[in-house]
């Protein structure tokens, strides 16, 4: 959110954030149900993936002043053309919402590999934590840590 729309998500019930939760669920949905009709999924997501790429658009539209987010300078540039074409601001808006939905899409992804691997093999679960709790001890990890986390760095997913 930060990078594309400079929108700061709220720590709970961001209205942002349900949008996509509730796309990735209906993904899931006909993932692990195929006999789903795809249509009826289409229909019932259709306004919430809508609402995903053109609520922050507006938000950052309608700003009064610009900020550094991708949205933000591409409408700038746009503005400064002496003849945008037509569907400009759509390829932006549109561009902005594959951008935001990919990498929630990942991160959702990434955290529920992590937790299927943690349940398929425990003992690599369990040698994980040993090794985080001996380095870090009751704080975050950070980008520094990763030198002192060899076995955690070389899980895939981690």
């Amino acid at each position: 959110m930060d990078v594309v729309y400079a929108i700061e998500i709220k720590p709970e019930n961001d209205p942002f954030i349900n949008r996509v939760h509730i796309t990735l669920e209906g993904l899931m949905l006909r993932f692990h149900f195929p006999a789903i009709p795809f249509k009826r999924l289409v229909k019932r997501y259709r306004e919430v993936t809508k609402a995903i790429t053109e609520a922050p658009f507006e938000v950052v539209k309608n700003r009064e002043s610009p900020d550094y987010s991708f949205v933000s300078t591409s409408l700038e540039k746009l503005n400064r053309l002496q003849d945008p074409l037509p569907d400009e601001e759509t390829i932006i808006r549109n561009t902005a919402g594959t951008l935001y939905s990919a990498g929630a899409g990942t991160t959702f992804v990434a955290l529920l590999e992590a937790i299927r691997a943690s349940v398929l093999y425990p003992e690599t679960q369990k040698k994980m934590h040993e090794e985080l709790d001996r380095v870090l001890s009751d704080r975050l990890p950070t980008l520094a840590d990763r030198k002192d986390l060899p076995y955690v760095t070389a899980v895939p997913g981690t």
